[in-house]
């Protein structure tokens, strides 16, 4: 068994999904404008009629928006507070925009790798898990070796809420061809992992008012504490 700190979170992403933007092409500029002054670090990477990106390129955070969705991305995010923060500001700067009255789907997903040896390591995890056992004599039925195990499944509480968990071996290789004399940090990088990935979403709409993005990811942060060490129970 593992503990929850050895876990190293790759993405973090909250999504809100809503019908009806047809203001999208209109206000994209005021959008983009007030989210750049209040932060100036950010760059616009692209603006068409279907969708506009955003990048802060040394927070490694993303957002995309159109006439039906914004989705906020952070890869290997120092905490949550960054993309918190900025959802919030960025999602109501969208509502407000594009005049938005309800969301049809808040989802917030987790992307989190553990590093392991090699896949037969991930494979006795997802083994104690419950949820994936091939018995070895239905492998020798057909051959020796379990390859590209994943399980991928979705639970729904009460029906309001759904989770969305997907378990799967990553095997990597980093290749990196930067400038001199530009450094990066590959610290974080896990060659051979086990991915675990959870994503919150809702199942009914919501008033767009009501939705608080940085509480929603901090409360699901907290709660993946939990949740992930006891699928490995």
């Amino acid at each position: 068994m593992f503990n929850f700190s050895d876990l190293v979170l790759e993405q973090l992403t909250l999504e809100v999904r809503y019908e009806n933007g047809y203001l999208y092409l209109d206000n994209c500029g005021k959008t983009f404008r007030k989210i750049l002054d209040k932060w100036p670090a950010a760059k616009v990477d692209g603006v068409s009629v279907n969708e506009a990106k955003l990048q802060i390129q040394d927070k490694q955070l993303t957002m995309v928006f159109s006439p039906d969705r914004v989705a906020l991305t952070q890869n290997y995010p120092a905490g949550i507070s960054e993309l918190g923060e900025f959802s919030d500001f960025a999602v109501n700067t969208v509502r407000e925009f594009l005049e938005i009255s309800a969301f049809t789907r808040v989802g917030n997903r987790f992307v989190y790798i553990l590093k392991v040896e090699d896949e037969q390591e991930s494979l006795d995890l997802m083994n104690k898990t419950g949820f994936f056992n091939v018995p070895s004599e239905k492998v020798s039925h057909i051959g020796n070796t379990v390859k590209n195990a994943n399980v991928r499944f979705q639970v729904t509480r009460g029906g309001e809420v759904g989770y969305g968990i997907s378990l799967g071996h990553v095997g990597r290789t980093l290749n990196i061809q930067l400038p001199k004399p530009i450094k990066y940090d590959a610290g974080k990088f896990i060659l051979s992992g086990l991915a675990i990935d959870v994503d919150f979403y809702t199942m009914k709409p919501i008033e767009s008012g009501n939705v608080k993005a940085h509480e929603l990811i901090k409360k699901n942060s907290k709660d993946m504490e939990s949740l992930i060490p006891g699928l490995f129970k």
